[in-house]
């Protein structure tokens, strides 16, 4: 339905409220409507929306150990308040390590990248996960903007940690990566548990934090490879990362303003990048092969950021 614009005084415009939609909720004179912005356009509601609690229940008995994982930030993200957990066997062996691990373990390093999910009932061969909290008591652009943020200073910590060779601050940044995911993780929930509402992100927004979560598993990965390499890192290495920082400082104003000229900055990266990693082929070490690679993805998924945008 379509409403007309009237004058109502030199500074302001009305427009009228549908007379069915009135009705319907009972809006009379005096009464306090919420009226809040998302995008371009302009949302009335009749006090608090109600919230309703979503529910599921997952076996994870044929599950393993990143599979669960996977599980429990997927729920989460999708908004669900109550997790009834079930499984027949109380622990299994490691693919990696080989050695026994407990389910319960499992759930709860999990639930430390999910704000606000606890375990409120265990028992023999099932438990309870609930959201006891409703996250952060700021608006969801500031905590979007904090994540950009985050990302800008866990990949200078890593530059900085891999210039002064300080191999005790790139295992610090691990730190930094779960709060920066515990982050992601709200975000997305918040926003698809109000999808019409204030805290609701545009389709832009979200497909952006969903692809910084893939590139915190990059700088993760990146920082493990460099922690565990005894040799001397190699000056075009440490480029690399420099230019990846550089990236990652223009995806935080891409994300706020349309520019073409920074999507070129970050293809000049990214052609770098690859010229540096011809000209030193073969001569890098297989950590810093990882390390270097990572970063390209990187510029991958920035690029694919840019071109959703419209850049």
């Amino acid at each position: 339905m379509k409403r007309k614009v009237i004058q109502h005084s030199p500074t302001s415009l009305v427009i009228t409220l549908p007379k069915e939609w009135i009705d319907r909720y009972n809006i009379c004179k005096g009464l306090e409507l919420d009226v809040f912005e998302k995008d371009s356009q302009l949302c009335i509601s009749k006090g608090e929306i109600e919230k309703t609690t979503l529910e599921t229940e997952i076996d994870i008995t044929d599950l393993d150990r990143t599979t669960i994982m996977l599980a429990l930030r997927n729920l989460y993200r999708a908004g669900y308040d109550k997790i009834t957990i079930k499984f027949e066997k109380n622990q299994f062996v490691h693919h990696k390590s080989k050695n026994p691990i407990h389910i319960i373990e499992i759930i709860h390093e999990r639930l430390q990248t999910l704000m606000g999910y606890e375990i409120t009932r265990e028992t023999k061969g099932s438990c309870i996960v609930e959201n006891i909290s409703e996250g952060l008591n700021e608006e969801l652009p500031r905590v979007v903007q904090r994540v950009y943020l985050l990302l800008i200073d866990i990949c200078e910590s890593i530059y900085d940690a891999t210039m002064k060779k300080d191999h005790s601050n790139l295992k610090i940044i691990d730190k930094k990566l779960e709060t920066v995911v515990r982050f992601i993780n709200y975000c997305l929930r918040t926003s698809n548990k109000e999808q019409r509402g204030p805290n609701s992100l545009s389709q832009f927004k979200f497909h952006v934090l969903a692809t910084v979560d893939r590139i915190v598993y990059l700088l993760r990965s990146s920082a493990k490879w460099l922690f565990r390499t005894s040799t001397k890192i190699d000056k075009s290495t440490i480029r690399v990362i420099e230019l990846t920082l550089d990236s990652l400082r223009l995806l935080n104003q891409i994300a706020y303003k349309k520019n073409s000229r920074l999507m070129v900055e970050i293809n000049n990266n990214r052609y770098e990048i690859e010229s540096i990693i011809a000209k030193g082929m073969h001569k890098y070490s297989e950590n810093e092969d990882i390390v270097i690679r990572n970063m390209v993805q990187i510029h991958h998924l920035l690029t694919d950021i840019a071109n959703v945008k419209g850049h």
